[in-house]
């Protein structure tokens, strides 16, 4: 049975790592396309407008990106959840004692099992001589 626990939790771990790895050098990959992206940019630019231009153009553009994705993040970011109510088994407990407290303190309900003549029949009237 713990033979068959370990196996899992080291296949769990074995697969986490591979993901994580695995998503480390697609990041590598993507940032470096991406500067490879914003050097054709900048020389496009400069060749086109001049050298101040083009640090203008992708300043800006690299600043207006950041705020959008700063702002995403911000707006994607969980709320936190309100805590929850605290939990008190004595409390519980307590209430469960009191509710069998009154329940055997109340009157015993009537049978259905009692003879006609007790149930239901009016009681005499008294007349005052």
């Amino acid at each position: 049975m713990l033979a068959g626990l370990e196996y899992r939790i080291r296949m769990a771990v074995r697969s986490g790592l591979t993901q994580l790895i695995s998503a480390l050098v697609a990041i590598f990959f993507i940032v470096a396309g991406l500067l490879c992206l914003l050097v054709a940019l900048w020389v496009s630019l400069a060749e086109a407008h001049g050298t101040v231009f083009a640090a203008l153009v992708t300043g800006g553009a690299l600043l207006g990106l950041g705020l959008v994705v700063l702002a995403i993040g911000l707006l994607l970011r969980p709320r936190p959840l309100p805590p929850a109510a605290p939990v008190f088994p004595v409390a519980d407990l307590i209430a469960a004692f009191m509710q069998g407290m009154q329940a055997s303190r109340a009157p015993a309900p009537k049978s259905q099992d009692a003879p006609d003549d007790e149930v239901g029949t009016p009681e005499p009237e008294k007349r005052e001589s």
